[in-house]
């Protein structure tokens, strides 16, 4: 089964790139942090159209635990990881002049450079074997992962 996991799935880009995705034959797992209406009503359209659509709310503020969670939330509702995954969740907020610039810096990287970088760890740690303290990939039912990152 083609599987998608899509990061800010239900708005925006996000939702773009989901129907595209459900309509090349994925199913889909849509992550939302705060658009629950707008990911039901994602899922409930792709549903009546043959596509198996589920979505899950959960903010982005660890990145390993945020990482750890959509992959368990996929093989638990789906019985497998993604063969297909878009990080589209981003964060670009605007300089706020009350707050101090490292909160700032802080709160982008965790969701705009350690989760990308969490998850694809997670993800390497689950399709490949460890070698001398590497994860090397290999193909499998959820296809392959072209980055090693050192264990």
């Amino acid at each position: 089964m083609k599987l998608a996991l899509i990061t800010g799935g239900a708005k925006r880009l996000g939702r773009v790139v989901t129907q595209a995705l459900a309509e090349s034959g994925h199913h889909c797992l849509i992550h939302a942090n705060t658009s629950a209406a707008e990911a039901a009503n994602l899922c409930a359209e792709l549903s009546s159209q043959g596509v198996n659509a589920q979505y899950c709310l959960h903010a982005i503020e660890n990145p390993v635990a945020a990482a750890d969670f959509l992959l368990n939330t996929a093989l638990e509702r789906f019985g497998q990881l993604p063969t297909c995954s878009v990080l589209s969740a981003a964060s670009y907020s605007k300089d706020d002049p009350d707050q101090r610039l490292v909160d700032q810096l802080s709160q982008q990287l965790d969701l705009n450079f350690l989760f990308p970088v969490s998850y694809c760890t997670a993800m390497a740690e689950r399709i490949s074997t460890p070698v001398n303290g590497f994860h090397f990939p290999f193909k499998s039912g959820v296809g392959s992962l072209s980055i090693a990152f050192s264990g």
